[in-house]
């Protein structure tokens, strides 16, 4: 009995998917200017904002966000089902995305496989730090973008009528999230690859033709381009998930990640050494692998396109390997045991693994409760509390990953000097003005002359924090293990 035809494999994916979901629900630091834009929304009867109501700080004239719809949804799902709204949703994504790899496995790699468990336990711990906290907008890509994969593939197998899930799922992720480009990229990929497999890409190029003016459906029209470019070819030195991949560092660093490029490099070697064989290269996936690859070392945060990528397209190529390798050993430690002890062996294998699973997300359940986490290490939560109970009320210069948390916390009582909504609302000049301010590099000082800041909130670790003691323009009001609150005299 092989594993994907185990009716316990599928539940044991979901159950995958929930553990490592609730494993990890820390708040993400843009999680909360997400909720503000649902919360606008929602509150003016369907507003969106096309200028920044939240900063006092230079913005640029037009608010373009990119990821509007996420927030609605996120308002939604916190604002009627709590906290446990949101984990559904990133568990939801999670085991989505886990099982079109499998669907498109099925079409990729027919064949029965021996190691199908361990293979998609690596891809989605290769998935995890995509999820590694409550939820992020990116799940929308990623889902969309391993499900168009899936129906590229069995349009390519001959599958007629696929050709308007295209323009219709990119009405919601162009408005949930700018990686709809990836979806494009994905479907120019596969028409250049087709032609180099000697293969028509009229069907693959139409429906890129009726896709792509659907992009325009979205609140800012022309101007959403305009900047999805600024965006894309941006440089962003001081944010880590946009540096880019040294594997040269901690092993165990997005290991996922590092195995299945190890699986790929031996499957597709394995691939080219038979090549002789009547082996024959499919551009598509080779395209794929590698222009993933080079985006997921390029920035981190791409490193997920390849995962999905890999998962797909390596490991038939792995599994033939593998067989290669160890098939005569496992062959021979097959035939100690009958067809029923083996189906019996394969089937206590997966209800053992389920039920460990089963038993794991139980424990989170009553561990997590399901709630919302807020890293007291990371955000300062207590001064944050302070000035809401005080009642401060003005200007807050506060650094880019405090921003959106006090701007959740206390608009309208203050306004923020910046947030992590960077690019889509305040210029590159502006973010670098903090970041010298906050980081003590030239021209700190400046920052404090040339804005009207009423409140200083800083870590009291930072050079900045020694200085603002000895000014005598600033009082200091409040102090924490991690955090200060200084006001202007």
């Amino acid at each position: 009995m092989t594993n994907d035809k185990n009716p316990i494999f599928l539940l044991t994916l979901l159950l995958l998917a929930c553990f490592l979901s609730i494993y990890s629900n820390y708040a993400d630091l843009d999680l909360w200017h997400r909720l503000m834009v649902g919360s606008i929304f929602f509150n003016t009867g369907g507003g969106i904002l096309y200028h920044d109501i939240f900063s006092y700080m230079p913005v640029k004239p037009l608010w373009v966000d990119h990821e509007w719809g996420s927030g609605v949804v996120f308002y939604f799902l916190r604002h009627y089902f709590g906290d446990a709204g949101l984990l559904l949703l990133k568990a939801s994504s999670f085991f989505g995305v886990l099982a079109l790899i499998w669907q498109a496995n099925k079409l990729v790699s027919p064949k029965a496989f021996h190691n199908r468990f361990l293979f998609y336990f690596i891809s989605a711990w290769g998935l995890f730090p995509a999820y590694l906290y409550t939820v992020r907008c990116h799940v929308f890509t990623y889902f969309f973008f391993t499900l168009w994969v899936l129906v590229l593939e069995k349009m390519r197998r001959g599958e007629s009528g696929l050709l308007w899930i295209f323009p219709l799922t990119m009405i919601f992720w162009v408005n949930l999230h700018g990686g709809f480009v990836a979806g494009l990229g994905l479907m120019g990929i596969y028409a250049v690859g087709e032609v180099l497999n000697k293969k028509n890409p009229m069907r693959i190029l139409t429906a890129l033709g009726f896709t792509l003016p659907v992009t325009l459906l979205n609140p800012y029209g022309v101007e959403y381009w305009k900047y999805i470019i600024e965006a894309v070819t941006m440089p962003r030195p001081y944010i880590t998930e946009w540096q880019s991949l040294d594997f040269s560092g901690s092993l165990h660093l997005l290991l996922g990640f590092k195995l299945l490029l190890l699986f790929t490099v031996l499957g597709w070697g394995y691939h080219w050494v038979q090549k002789d064989k009547g082996q024959k290269w499919d551009w598509v996936a080779i395209g794929l692998l590698i222009i993933t690859f080079c985006l997921g070392v390029r920035h981190i945060r791409h490193t997920v396109f390849f995962v999905i990528t890999a998962s797909i397209f390596s490991f038939g190529l792995f599994e033939l390997f593998f067989a290669a390798c160890f098939g005569e050993y496992l062959a021979k430690f097959q035939s100690l045991f009958s067809k029923k002890k083996l189906a019996l062996l394969s089937f206590t294998r997966s209800a053992f693994l389920f039920l460990f699973l089963f038993i794991g997300f139980i424990y989170g359940c009553f561990y997590t409760s399901l709630s919302l986490k807020i890293d007291d290490t990371w955000l300062p939560v207590k001064a944050v509390e302070h000035m809401k109970k005080s009642g401060i009320k003005g200007n807050l210069l506060v650094s880019f990953n405090w921003g959106s948390y006090a701007m959740y916390e206390l608009y309208p009582q203050c306004l923020v000097s910046m947030d992590g909504r960077y690019e889509e609302t305040y210029t590159n000049e502006t973010y670098l003005e903090i970041y010298n301010f906050f980081y003590h590099k030239e021209g700190w000082r400046e920052v404090l002359e040339n804005y009207p800041h009423d409140i200083i909130l800083i870590h009291v670790k930072s050079k900045t924090y020694k200085e603002l003691m000895k000014m005598e323009d600033w009082e200091k009001t409040y102090q924490d293990e991690m955090a200060a609150i200084f006001v202007s005299r």
